[in-house]
Order: structure tokens, then C-alpha cells, then sequence
């Protein structure tokens, strides 16, 4: 029998190990983001091969160890799948040359201060990116001036810095989420859930957003959290913060269960080094200009939707018209009065359901959004790993299915796409909430 069970064990990781390598090369080789059949191809083998290490079971280290290996298939990697990253660059060339990048947006840049790495940048962008204000928080801005100071006019160096900071993010996250595991007595395999996640590996490292990084940093938060060091809590809060704005809205979450001191040192901790992130960029019209960029996510872009569409088809049958300028406006007050309710609900003696809490939350908010880019479900997949519900994992799988949508120079997102990605993440959620007997906290899910 044990013979038996090794044999399939090693077979998992061999097969694991073989499809994880050839998808993830493959994805580093994608020269062309229209070639969408190409990337469904290679992200389903990636994760079939996710699946397969994870049932392995194999020790903590040499999973750990070929997580660090699929990230280095993309170290010179010029990502297809998102435009995100020249605007990343630019404001850090921006405050290279001692211009705040919440000032301008890039249309506006005056002509004789452009040089011709600036332009290069300018055009990789894309035209929303030119016509709008940075939306990114300070740290993140911090991590852009970085890679421009120690990357120079070096377009691939400057990557190549970004890379290696969300490498070592990850590693840091993977860190803290195995003590956060041993604190609560749960598994520490379940871990490599996010960590070998190939969400986070394809539009982490690979595709260079941050929510890896700001993910790390919210991890040792709830680490500190738990072991009650506040000032090291509400630093590691704040800096999540200052890399990605979303933990603000689950992160009240988590006072209910302090006495009044408890709560009055973590605030203000927290208050205080996040004034220590924001101020050095406070300016005049600073408020303005982030304001104007973060209301643009909930009334003028469209994408990969789900609730929403459903709205605004209703919204066309009434109107005529597209009302998402009139529900961009209650949106934010909707998730605002849920972040305000949540923290009342009963959170009982369960050690995860501060967590599930902050799962549906975050879900709900996805769900009403008008825009889910895949990388934003990293943070569910993060979460997800401290609860006992699965719908995040496969929500991370069916979101890349909205590259699709790019086959095309005119982005257009297929009817059915939308019920293909959509059907599972919902189907598995409500069966997990109504029909499933709820894991307590104690059990190894």
C-alpha cells in the first residue's frame, strides 16, 4: 500500500511539475495577446499542474522551491496581457526627474521635459492611461521611483526590478501565511494554495501587478494581529494600504474582537504610518486628481462583470441607455454601508469567520463591480486560504477567460464568455453557503 502511495505520489509531482513548466515557458513566450486560444491552453495546463502538486503532497520545501522556479520562466518577460506596467514606469521616471506623478496626467506632461524613454512609455500605455491621473497609492510609488532610479532609460532592468521585489513578496507572503496557519492549527500545506496559485504567478511576477506585494504585507498584518504587537500590525496594515487601497474595506473587520485600548493603538498606528506614506505626496490639487481617477473605476470602465451587466441590461429595457454614470455613483455608497454593517455581524468563537467575513465582503464588492480584471482576485484567493470556501480557486481559474475578449484589436467580450466564467464561481458559492456543511475552524479543511 505504501509502496503504491508513493508511486502515485511521485507520479502527481512529475506530471506537476512537467505541465507547470511547459505552460508557464509557453506563457513566457507569448508574444501576442490576441492569441487567446494559445493562452486558455497553457493557463488550463497550468492549473491541471497546480492541481497535481497540491495533491502530491509533497514537503513544504520543495513545493516552495518550484514555486520560486515557475516565477523565474518570466524574468525577462514584456507582458502581453496588460498595459499596466508603463504606467508604472512612467511615474517613476516622473519622480526621477522631481515631478509628483499625482500632478499630471500624461497628455498634460509639458513637451520640453519628455525625453525619449518618456515617449516610448507614453505610447506603450494606451490611451486611458494617457488621458487620466495616477491611481496608484504611495508605496507602490515608492517601488516605480525605485526601478527608475536603479533601472536608468533600461526597460528590461527596470522590469527586472519589479520582478524580484513581487518574487520576494510572494516568498515573504508564503512566509507569513504558514505562521498565521500554525496559529490557528490549520494545515500548512494550505498555503500553497495562493502561493503556487498560477493566478498569482501569471499576473504577479509574470504580469507585474502588485497585488502580490500589498498581499504580503496584509499577511504579516494579521500575523502581528494575532500575536497582539500592534505597532508591527498597523505598520504592515499600513503599508498594504499604501500599496493597494482594498484592504481598507475589510480590515474593520478585524476590531470587534479588541477591547477599546486594543482598537486605539492599532488605529493609531496604523493612522500614523500612513500619514508617513501619504504625506510626501499631498499637494494641492493631490485629493482632486486621486479623487477624479479613483471614480472612474465604478462609472466609466466596462469589463468582465457579472451583477453589473445584469443591471445595465435591465438599465437599457428602462432607459435606452447605459446607466452605468448613475450606478457608478451608488456603488461606492453600497459598498461603503456594507463595510460599515459587516463588522456587527456575529463572529462567535469560529477563528475563520472573521475571514469569511471579510471573503464575502470583498466577493460582494467584485460581484457589484463594473470592472474585474483577473488580478484582482488574487486578494480572494488570498483570503480564501484562511476559510474554509473553494469559489475563489475556481474564480481564478474562469477569470482568464476574459483575455478572450482581446482576440480582437476592438476589445469585445463574448455573451457566452461571461456565463462560462461566471455559472461555476457562483454555482460552487451557493453550494458551499446553503447546501454544504459548514467546516468548523478547528478541522483541517
Amino acid at each position: 500500500m505504501d509502496v503504491t502511495k508513493t508511486f502515485h505520489r511521485n507520479l502527481l509531482l512529475l506530471l506537476g511539475v512537467l505541465l507547470s513548466s511547459v505552460a508557464y515557458f509557453q506563457l513566457a513566450q507569448l508574444g501576442y495577446r490576441a492569441n487567446s486560444f494559445e493562452l486558455l491552453i497553457y493557463c488550463s495546463l497550468a492549473f491541471i499542474g497546480f492541481v497535481c502538486l497540491l495533491r502530491s503532497q509533497f514537503p513544504f520545501t520543495i513545493l516552495l522551491l518550484l514555486g520560486l522556479l515557475f516565477r523565474v520562466f518570466f524574468w525577462n518577460y514584456i507582458p502581453e496581457l496588460s498595459q499596466d506596467f508603463y504606467r508604472f514606469l512612467w511615474d517613476g521616471q516622473l519622480q526621477v526627474m522631481g515631478i509628483n506623478p499625482y500632478a499630471y496626467a500624461p497628455e498634460a506632461l509639458p513637451k520640453e521635459i519628455q525625453t525619449p524613454f518618456l515617449n516610448q512609455l507614453y505610447q506603450g500605455m494606451g490611451h486611458l492611461s494617457q488621458e487620466h491621473y495616477s491611481n496608484y497609492p504611495p508605496a507602490s510609488q515608492w517601488l516605480f521611483y525605485l526601478a527608475a532610479q536603479l533601472g536608468g532609460d533600461n526597460l528590461l532592468m527596470q522590469l527586472g526590478i519589479l520582478r524580484f521585489s513581487f518574487l520576494i513578496g510572494d516568498l515573504f507572503a508564503l512566509i507569513a501565511i504558514r505562521k498565521i496557519l500554525q496559529h490557528y492549527h490549520l494545515p500548512i500545506g494550505t498555503a500553497f494554495l495562493y502561493f503556487l496559485n498560477p493566478l498569482l504567478v501569471i499576473e504577479g511576477v509574470g504580469n507585474l501587478h502588485g497585488e502580490g506585494l500589498m498581499l504580503a504585507a496584509t499577511a504579516w498584518g494579521i500575523w502581528f494581529y494575532t500575536q497582539k504587537r500592534w505597532s508591527f500590525s498597523g505598520l504592515f496594515f499600513a503599508t498594504g494600504v499604501a500599496l493597494k487601497l482594498l484592504p481598507l474595506l475589510w480590515l474593520p473587520l478585524l476590531l470587534p474582537s479588541l477591547d477599546w485600548k486594543e482598537r486605539g493603538d492599532l488605529l493609531g498606528y496604523g493612522l500614523l504610518f500612513s500619514l508617513l506614506f501619504w504625506g510626501p505626496y499631498m499637494g494641492p490639487e493631490w485629493w482632486d486628481h486621486y479623487q477624479q481617477s479613483l471614480q472612474l473605476w465604478f462609472s466609466n470602465f466596462e469589463f468582465n462583470a457579472s451583477i453589473y451587466y445584469a443591471i445595465r441590461e435591465w438599465g437599457y429595457q428602462q432607459t435606452g441607455y447605459n446607466i452605468i454614470r448613475k450606478l457608478g455613483r451608488v456603488t461606492p455608497w453600497i459598498i461603503a454601508g456594507l463595510a460599515l454593517l459587516f463588522p456587527f455581524w456575529p463572529q462567535g468563537k469560529n477563528n475563520s469567520q472573521k475571514w469569511s467575513l471579510a471573503l464575502g465582503l470583498l466577493s460582494i464588492y467584485y460581484m457589484l463591480s463594473t470592472t474585474v480584471h483577473p488580478w484582482y482576485l488574487i486578494h480572494l484567493v488570498f483570503l480564501s486560504v484562511l476559510t474554509p470556501y473553494r469559489y475563489a480557486l475556481v474564480w481564478s481559474y474562469t477569470v482568464l477567460l476574459s483575455y478572450v475578449a482581446y482576440a480582437t484589436p476592438a476589445v469585445v467580450e463574448p455573451w457566452w464568455l461571461v456565463w462560462v466564467e461566471y455559472l461555476p464561481v457562483y454555482g460552487l458559492l451557493l453550494y458551499e453557503v446553503f447546501v454544504k456543511k459548514r467546516f468548523r475552524a478547528s478541522v483541517n479543511y
